[in-house]
């Protein structure tokens, strides 16, 4: 019967009762190819039972299909070192293609940076953050919706418009004579006060409010009709007779209930006057008054009217 060799490894089984010269030679062969296997001159192909074998005398629990997962991977022990906790930090400009590993609804991915771009700036909703300290918000950012909460900052406000839904405000004016006068634009704490303090409003001490005149006319009287000298809020006066003028206001007062105060007089300034006075006739015209010392109606060199209300 003729030798025969082992399955795996072809190691030579010298046939029994035979190869008396060359059996020594066979089994120092065999020994020669059993040390190759053993310090890996050889490759080998073991079939370990998982959980029953050990490295340095520590058992592997791995599984195969665990082991598996190694197969074919080219990660260098520097990164293995990374995912395994490594505190050093490198200073690294990021640009848009470099990348990060996510969970992808259980599958690892690398993402760019790009991408994750994308997604903070276009597809994601913060709903609680905690404070940003640093950065800015562009005009890419769109639309910041914060509820009831305060805005709150002690840098500048630029703004394209301001509204509460009913007034929209453009901008804001330090225009001292008001002559834009818009619809759509603030005035300056200054701008107000020189207007106010050219109109002659001058604020006095005391807790009484202050009421402006709604209208005011200064005229002369004579045969030929009534001569306006100036005026606001008056669109005429009339000569009705001999000292009987109806002053018509170009804007109507909100009702009759207001008060008129007269004050007249002669060129020379002195007598010749008995009265003078007026009263609200309707809420655009007022009825004026001026007599001599007969109470006759006599025209008047200057008749001054106010209108309050």
């Amino acid at each position: 019967m003729a030798d025969t060799t082992t399955t795996t490894y072809s190691l030579t089984k010298p046939e029994i009762g035979a190869s008396a010269d060359t059996w020594g030679s066979k089994i120092n062969t065999n020994f020669d190819s059993i040390d190759n296997l053993l310090d890996g001159t050889t490759a080998i192909a073991p079939n370990l039972t998982a959980g029953s074998w050990q490295v340095g005398g520590v058992a592997v629990t791995s599984t195969a299909a665990e082991l598996n997962i190694l197969d074919g991977a080219t990660i260098t022990l520097s990164e293995l070192n990374l995912l395994d906790g490594d505190t050093a930090a490198v200073s690294t400009t990021l640009v848009d293609a470099d990348r990060i590993i996510v969970n992808d609804a259980g599958t690892m991915k690398q993402v760019a940076l790009s991408d994750l771009g994308t997604y903070v700036t276009g597809g994601v909703t913060l709903t609680s953050v905690g404070a940003l300290n640093s950065g800015s918000i562009t005009s890419g950012f769109g639309a910041i919706d914060n509820g009831s909460s305060n805005i709150t900052t002690t840098g500048t406000v630029s703004f394209g418009s301001l509204t509460d839904g009913t007034v929209t405000i453009a901008d804001i004016k330090d225009e001292d004579d008001m002559t834009s006068d818009s619809a759509t634009s603030l005035a300056t704490q200054q701008s107000i006060k020189a207007y106010v303090d050219a109109s002659g409003i001058t604020k006095t001490s005391g807790a009484a409010p202050y009421y402006g005149a709604r209208a005011w006319v200064n005229f002369e009287g004579a045969a030929g009709g009534a001569t306006v000298r100036g005026s606001q809020n008056v669109a005429s006066v009339t000569r009705n007779a001999a000292g009987n003028y109806t002053v018509t206001l170009s804007s109507a007062m909100p009702d009759t209930n207001y008060a008129v105060m007269v004050n007249a007089m002669t060129a020379d300034s002195v007598g010749g006057v008995r009265f003078h006075g007026g009263y609200p006739s309707s809420t655009t015209e007022v009825n004026v008054y001026t007599t001599n010392d007969s109470r006759a109606g006599v025209d008047l060199t200057m008749v001054n009217v106010v209108v309050f209300g």
